[in-house]
């Protein structure tokens, strides 16, 4: 039996209905994020962070957000996915209105402050023994600037330069979405495929004007922390086709429909109680951190999930990726693959917050508890619930890649099409109404990016 449906331009499309589908059969209840029987089996820092706020919204927030954040400072730490070294690193974007409590994202932030304060403080040195060199000492030396959180509205120079800056390693931290999304489109600061390869440590290249020098940053371990408004959030990943879509945690709050009572007592404790877990983080990253002796290589922490585990997470993954697909259709087989990749990421850093937790050390080998492997796959379910009830709101994918290109991809296809017709450059400035600049740095780009059959950047 088939029937019409609506999609989401509304339009309709026919599906086929399987013979015998029970019309009336309850769906499972989705657990909620907050659910104590997920909340009370994660690591400390989580939990009581979660636990200490007040308000709902503020605890899914800090959730995710943190999970995301504490991905940025687990350096050394590897797992093996598929034959591959794979590091903690997760990308977050929280979607709501104004007001919603998306703010709740800087309790995450205040977790990694010591660490950042930390590298301040050294970089004050640097700086100081710097300004105490001669002119052809400062001319064969390049002052070094290291940190955690990268500036969203770094051109893609200067992101590169930062990532390798920092050993490759960094945290794009922003709470307005638009502003990476005006960045990307911009002429010098569209590195969209920089954040696509780090999301699976795909090297990237960068030279530098100084001295002809080029550098690889063979591994890159990035993590994201995003936020904005439904309609920021479009403007940075029109589409579930953009390549960055399924790279992403997505949590959509809703507007809060009371008002909040803003002088709970409670409230007031909060900044004493995250700076007492930031310490805790501080911590953790020195241990990961510690110098080697001398003769000796960094040490390296590997995790692993027990066989039994490793059974489970393969026949679960085996037997939920049809029903996604069937939800979704098959242009989301790339969503259903990274989704895996995330949980088997959340499961290495509740692991290591965890061990750390229990002895204040990190073995070199890191066995996933049943614990954490539990807590990590119910948190993915949830959020794939999520990435779902986001994928259903974009607009639906009508066949042709370059519907999903960027606006800067985009603009540069329309000014070679205009050129092949031999317009000139004030031509073509006149009918897209941009600069002959603008045209011309379009003409020197000189090509799209390639894209898979369905509009994915490659």
């Amino acid at each position: 039996m088939s029937t019409n449906v609506p999609t989401q331009t509304g339009t309709t499309k026919p599906v086929t209905i399987p013979q015998g589908t029970n019309f009336n059969a309850a769906k499972p209840a989705r657990i909620p994020i907050l659910d104590s029987r997920i909340i009370d089996n994660l690591p400390d820092v989580l939990r009581e962070g979660v636990n200490r706020l007040v308000e709902p919204n503020d605890k899914q927030v800090f959730l995710v957000t943190a999970l995301a954040t504490l991905s940025g400072v687990l350096p050394n730490v590897k797992g093996y996915y598929d034959g591959k070294a794979i590091s903690a690193n997760l990308y977050a974007f929280i979607i709501g209105d104004y007001g919603s409590g998306k703010g709740a994202m800087q309790f995450a932030r205040t977790l990694i402050e010591p660490i950042e304060q930390e590298f301040e403080a050294r970089n004050l040195e640097l700086a100081a023994a710097y300004s105490e060199m001669t002119s052809d000492e400062k001319e064969n030396t390049r002052l070094k600037i290291e940190g955690l959180v990268i500036p969203a509205n770094a051109s893609a120079p200067m992101f590169l330069q930062i990532l390798d800056d920092q050993d490759g390693r960094g945290i794009l931290f922003e709470t307005e979405g638009d502003t990476l999304a005006q960045t990307l489109a911009s002429d010098h600061g569209n590195y969209s495929d920089i954040l696509r390869k780090a999301f699976h440590h795909e090297g990237t290249a960068m030279a530098r004007r100084t001295g002809n020098e080029r550098r690889q940053i063979k591994a890159p371990e990035l993590s994201v922390v995003l936020t904005g408004t439904p309609d920021q959030f479009k403007k940075l990943i029109p589409d579930p086709c953009n390549g960055l879509f399924s790279r992403f945690l997505y949590l959509s709050i809703e507007s809060e429909d009371g008002f909040r009572d803003v002088f709970d007592r409670a409230k007031t404790h909060y900044e004493a109680e995250f700076t007492r877990l930031s310490k805790e983080v501080h911590q953790l990253y020195k241990e990961l951190t510690q110098k080697p002796a001398y003769g000796e290589e960094q040490p390296t922490f590997e995790f692993t999930f027990t066989p039994d585990q490793q059974k489970l997470f393969t026949t679960a993954y085996r037997a939920a990726k049809p029903g996604f697909i069937d939800d979704t259709g098959t242009e989301a087989n790339g969503v259903f693959h990274r989704l895996a990749l995330i949980n088997f990421r959340i499961a290495m850093l509740l692991s290591v917050l965890r061990e750390f937790q229990r002895t204040h050390s990190v073995p070199e080998r890191i066995v996933c508890t049943d614990t954490d492997y539990k807590a990590a796959k119910d948190l993915t379910d949830i959020l794939t619930g999520q990435t779902k009830d986001v994928y259903y709101t974009m607009p639906e994918r009508k066949g042709e890649p370059e519907e999903y290109m960027s606006p800067f991809d985009k603009e540069i296809q329309e000014v070679l099409e205009l050129r092949s017709k031999g317009m000139s450059i004030r031509q073509i400035a006149g009918i897209l109404k941009i600069g002959r600049s603008t045209v011309a740095r379009r003409l020197k780009k000189g090509t799209v990016p390639p894209r898979d059959t369905y509009g994915t950047p490659k």
